[in-house]
């Protein structure tokens, strides 16, 4: 099968023939129908974060269920899933304490991108050697060997090529604003930063009951979509200043951050806002994509609590489908079916340069 493999570190992802092999115990095999483009997978082709290769990139992946392994229960051969870049086994202390995120088996699946629980194995070959799975999923080809628990079902009238973007950005921003937050009905939150995780934050906020949403970017593109999503008012950085109409609009701001940016002064000057605003008031969600911003990452996050999505409860993110499809416009954005040279050869200038909206 094709799959888009990064053989090397800053080097661009290559279209290859590998081999898949078959599901084991717990494992499915699934046909990728569509998978999302994630910053993410960037931070991983550049080596700002480290993941061993070779190494097949994608991790917002949606299909249909091909074949099962032993002891899977809760698919079936023709049933159509949502992966979840965010593993959990279900059975350690914290997927108990109702911390799916932060599932102890999740650690090596980031770290190792190998298929969760087997410390290091992979199901993908290329003339007999191993071959990563980024997130444990490698959806960015034809079909992906992964966990029963790394999917979840799915309506199968849930357009596939749309929902695939829930399995991490738009429950990593929806998750910020109804679970990070603690916001309550009529409350208000301003979003810093209007891309993927900003944007559903706005669709999150809208579906917890905020009071007057705030959208602040620095793309006009991106504040129009915010505008259509569900944002009240749109602040443009750099041009407005951003206090002044957030004194206006709303004297407690619970504040969720998109970071999607490159250099230290603008972290600074973040964090500069988010002091303003009231530390009290603060719950930050963090979009680390580059180096630069680990120290400043570990600070906020120290200050702010802890930063938590959405991606690892089974049952939530199955009947957050059915209502997206009914009462919010959920739309796909620069997304592809099937691995293509072209495509790839452009996408990271697509992402840096801000040219889509997610």
């Amino acid at each position: 099968m094709k799959a888009a493999v990064q053989y090397e570190v800053g080097k661009p992802l290559v279209v290859d023939e590998v081999q898949l092999e078959d599901p084991q115990d717990d494992e499915i095999k699934v046909k990728i129908v569509a998978c999302g483009v994630c910053h993410s997978d960037l931070t991983f082709m550049k080596g700002d974060m480290p993941a061993p290769m070779p190494i097949v990139m994608g991790h917002e992946g949606a299909g249909i269920v091909e074949k099962v392994g032993p002891r899977v229960t809760s698919v079936k051969p023709g049933d159509h899933v949502l992966m979840m870049v965010s593993y959990s086994c279900g059975k350690c202390p914290m997927c108990a304490q109702g911390k799916p995120t932060q599932c102890v088996e999740n650690l090596p699946v980031m770290m190792m991108a190998c298929l969760p629980g087997t410390y290091g194995a992979t199901r993908l070959r290329k003339d007999g050697k191993p071959i990563n799975h980024v997130f444990g999923l490698a959806a960015m080809a034809e079909y992906a060997v992964v966990k029963e628990r790394s999917v979840v079902k799915v309506r199968e009238d849930a357009p596939l090529d749309k929902i695939c973007i829930m399995g991490c950005g738009v429950t990593t921003g929806m998750g910020a604003a109804i679970n990070t937050t603690g916001m309550r009905p009529g409350e208000s939150i301003v979003v810093y930063g209007s891309g993927g995780v900003g944007l559903s934050a706005i669709m999150g906020a809208k579906l917890a009951g905020a009071g007057k949403i705030i959208a602040v970017s620095r793309s006009d593109r991106k504040l129009a979509v915010a505008k259509e999503l569900g944002a009240d008012y749109v602040v443009k950085s750099g041009v407005e200043e951003i206090q002044n109409p957030l004194e206006r609009l709303t004297k407690a701001v619970r504040l969720t951050l998109e970071f999607a940016l490159k250099h230290k002064d603008l972290f600074l000057f973040l964090y500069t806002e988010t002091k303003y605003l009231g530390k009290r008031h603060l719950r930050v969600v963090l979009e680390m994509d580059d180096k630069t911003v680990v120290g400043f990452w570990r600070r906020l996050l120290r200050d702010a609590g802890e930063a938590k999505g959405i991606q690892g409860d089974l049952d939530f993110l199955a009947n957050l489908v059915s209502y997206l499809m009914v009462f919010l416009p959920l739309r796909g954005w620069n997304l592809k079916r099937k691995p293509d040279e072209k495509h790839l050869d452009t996408m990271t200038t697509f992402i840096l340069e801000g040219l889509g909206i997610k």
